[in-house]
Formats: structure tokens, C-alpha cells, sequence
């Protein structure tokens, strides 16, 4: 019996080794390149231009600063840079912005982006939009009410004069009325007219009193009320929108690359065990052990180089280590047990078949987005894809979430798994569909140099 090449040269070696890593390299990549795109926004550069000289304008330009790349240019230099793409966005500060906010007026900042160069870029920068207005809206409202409580600070202070002097008044005028009365007292023995007059004068003196009384306690009323006003809008700058709920994340996850994790792992194992068939193809039933020992025994250094390696190179930290470990092995020989029995019945054909629905699974599995957001035909066929099983129990590893479903699934991905490999050394029998040579085969001797 002859030895295998690919398991007696170092040639075959170095491929299997090759092929080990593609998993790895596939997860790696793309989950590195944007593990936390959201907490780079700062990178991404804003053209400003400024139309306002204005204090509250260079306020927006260093608060802008903070939090992004800004370069200051004119109206015609940040349009040429945001077509080109040299730009993410353009905000434009109208002329007169700083005069109209002084005097209560608000003068919108005009934000433009072009979704044409980088529809994402765009989505991310309508965040970073909203966070500038939201900003903004808040530093006016500080303002405002700051403003506000002084005045009523300083209408309760003249309401409080006000009603001081009143009270004075209130009480001259009724020593006024009490002398008027006196002198009514003395006239009535000089004559009686006389009398009735400064009668009458002495009730007027008293009705003004009572109105002049009147008047005080509705001063103070207004000074109370006024007082309280100004001891109510003291704390407003200081509200926030968390005061009016709470937001609490159950199973938290803090990077967009690890929210995208259970999808490229079960992926990325799919696609590896897809490319051993390159290296490992079908044939006939006498060497079927070989090649199933083989090929199974390159998917496990598959799962085991791409959970090690991820583990290493990326910032993943599994909230159930023992469970990660678990659930790749289980995915990787499904995938295995699935591919395999494609190649070995139906060959270049069954290889075609598993691009398909590799293809259909990306779409259909929820990896991404949430399923209500896809198509009917994808919502109807997302529970039974393998590839949701295998994503929703990566998630229950790295996460925590999902956690009903596990055992449901583990036992789909087991029975998967049973079937093909039984189909595969069970039913005898293939059709395998190879496809032609580009070229003819050459039999002679070609030793030509």
C-alpha cells in the first residue's frame, strides 16, 4: 500500500498546516480590521466651515475638536473635499450665529454628508450628527435657564422693594387717615359742613389704606412666588436624560467585532472545512477511512488554531470559556460531516452545493441584522439553517444570550452531524459530478528543461 503524499512530504504538511489556518485568517482579518469601529469615529475628518467670527462660534469649532478630526477651510474647499471623499462630513456655521444665540434666537448649523462615496461612513456620521446636536441643545438650554433664573432672582429682589415700600405707604396713610379724623372731630363743633367734608376724606384716606394693605399682601405673594420660581430653576441645568429612565443591558457586549464574533467563527469554520476538500477530495470507498481520519483530523486543528487564535489575537474574552471550546468543536465537525459527505457522493458538485448554501446561510442565519428586518423567504427559513444554530450558540458562549435555546440546538447540530457521517459510511454508492480539465492531459514523458 502506498503512503500517502499529502501525509509523507513536507509539501503535504506545509498544505495541511495552510489549510488549518484559514479559519483563523478568515476570523481574524476582518474581525480585527473593525473590532470597534464606533470608538474610532474620532479618525474620520469633518471640514468646518466657519461664517461667524463670533464667540459662540469658536465655542462649536473647540467643542468639535473634542471629539473629531476638524480642519477649518472655505465653503468651496470643503465641498471639493467632501466629493472626493477626502472628507466625511461638512458642518457650515451661518454668519450672525454667535449675535442671534445672545439674544435668544437658535440659528441651525447645516450638516451635510454624501452617502454616494460611503453609505456606512454616512450612517456613522448621522450618529455623530445627532451627538453634536444633542450637544448643542443642551449647552443652549444651560444657557437659557441660567439666564431665566437670574432674572427671576432679580424681579423677586425689585418685587421685594417693591413690596417694602408699599408696606410703608400702607402705614403713612393710615396715620394720614387717623390725623383726617382727628381734624373731623375738632371741625364738628366749628361747623357741621365742614365736618361732613373732612368725613368724607378721612373714609377715602381709609379706603386708599385698605387698598394700599390689599396691594402690600400681593406684593408679597408675587416676591414668595417669585423666590420660589428662582429655587426651582436652580437645579434644572443639572437634569438629564437618564432621569427619566434606565436603560439595563442583560447580556452586555461592548464591541461591535464581538457582537459580529458568532457569526464569522461559524462561518469561517464552513469556508475551512469547504477548502479541505481541495486537499482532501472524494474517492473511491477503499481509502474512505483515510480520508475521513484525515480530513476530520485537519478540522479539529481548524477549531483549535482559530479558538486559540482568536483568543490571542483579538480582545475576546468568553463569558463561558469551557462552552466556546465546546461549541466550535461541535460546529467544526458538523460542518465536517456535512461537506464531506457532498464531496464524497457528488464531488466537484457537492462542493458547488455547499457554496450555496453558504451563500444561503449568510443571508438567512441572523448573524447581523435582526430577522424581522430581512425578507419573508429569509424569515422563514432562518430557524432551520444550521448556520443559526451554530451562531446562537456561539453567542450563548461569548455572551451569555440566547441561553434557552442551547440545548435545542446542540442536540439539531449532533443530529446533523450523526446523519452525514452515517450517509457518508452507510449508503454505498456516488455520483460524482467532476468537472472537465481545462487542458488535455499529457501522458508522455516531459523532461524538457
Amino acid at each position: 500500500m502506498h503512503r500517502s503524499p499529502l501525509l509523507s512530504t513536507w509539501k503535504g504538511w506545509l498544505a495541511l498546516v495552510a489549510v488549518s489556518l484559514i479559519p483563523l485568517l478568515y476570523s481574524a482579518f476582518y474581525l480585527g480590521a473593525f473590532w470597534n469601529p464606533y470608538g474610532h469615529l474620532h479618525r474620520l475628518p469633518i471640514a468646518v466651515v466657519n461664517h461667524d467670527q463670533g464667540h459662540d462660534s469658536q465655542a462649536v469649532v473647540q467643542s468639535l475638536r473634542q471629539a473629531n478630526r476638524v480642519i477649518l477651510v472655505s465653503n468651496r474647499t470643503a465641498q471639493s473635499e467632501l466629493h472626493r471623499g477626502q472628507v466625511a462630513e461638512m458642518v457650515i456655521i451661518p454668519a450672525n450665529y454667535a449675535q442671534k444665540l445672545s439674544r435668544g434666537h437658535i440659528l441651525p448649523l447645516t450638516f451635510v454628508l454624501d452617502p454616494g462615496n460611503n453609505y456606512l461612513e454616512a450612517l456613522l456620521m448621522q450618529r455623530q450628527v445627532e451627538a453634536i446636536q444633542s450637544s448643542l441643545a443642551a449647552q443652549y438650554q444651560h444657557t437659557a435657564l441660567t439666564t431665566l433664573n437670574r432674572a427671576a432672582k432679580r424681579l423677586s429682589g425689585a418685587s421685594g422693594q417693591l413690596s417694602g415700600g408699599l408696606t410703608a405707604l400702607h402705614a403713612k396713610s393710615q396715620e394720614l387717615a387717623s390725623a383726617a379724623n382727628q381734624l373731623g372731630q375738632q371741625a364738628a363743633a366749628m361747623n357741621s359742613p365742614l365736618a361732613s367734608g373732612i368725613t368724607h376724606i378721612s373714609q377715602g384716606q381709609m379706603a386708599v389704606s385698605n387698598n394700599m394693605a390689599k396691594t402690600a399682601c400681593s406684593a408679597n405673594k408675587i416676591y414668595s412666588g417669585l423666590t420660589s420660581l428662582g429655587d426651582s430653576l436652580a437645579p434644572l441645568p443639572q437634569v438629564n436624560p437618564s432621569h427619566f429612565g434606565h436603560l439595563i443591558m442583560v447580556n452586555p457586549v461592548n464591541q461591535y467585532g464581538a457582537g459580529l464574533a458568532p457569526y464569522f467563527l461559524s462561518l469561517s469554520l464552513w469556508v475551512g472545512a469547504l477548502v479541505a476538500t481541495v486537499l482532501i477530495p472524494g474517492g473511491n470507498r477503499r481509502t474512505l477511512t483515510l480520508r475521513q481520519h484525515t480530513s476530520l483530523g485537519l478540522s479539529l486543528a481548524q477549531v483549535v488554531a482559530l479558538a486559540a487564535g482568536v483568543l490571542v489575537i483579538l480582545p475576546l474574552s468568553p463569558r463561558m470559556p469551557w462552552a466556546f471550546w465546546g461549541v466550535l468543536t461541535l460546529i467544526g465537525v458538523a460542518w465536517w460531516a456535512v461537506i464531506r459527505v457532498l464531496a464524497e457522493k457528488l464531488g466537484d458538485a457537492g462542493r458547488i452545493i455547499a457554496i450555496a448554501l453558504l451563500v444561503i446561510q449568510l443571508a438567512g442565519s441572523g448573524g447581523v441584522y435582526p430577522m424581522p428586518l430581512s425578507s419573508p423567504f429569509f424569515q422563514a427559513i432562518h430557524p432551520y439553517l444550521p448556520m443559526t444554530w451554530a451562531v446562537n450558540l456561539v453567542r450563548y458562549a461569548l455572551s451569555g444570550g440566547l441561553k434557552p435555546l442551547v440545548w435545542a440546538n446542540v442536540e439539531k447540530l449532533a443530529a446533523l452531524f450523526v446523519a452525514s457521517w452515517a450517509i457518508t459510511r452507510g449508503i454505498p454508492g456516488h455520483w460524482r459530478f467532476n468537472t472537465p480539465l481545462l487542458e488535455a492531459v499529457d501522458t508522455s514523458d516531459d523532461t524538457a528543461t
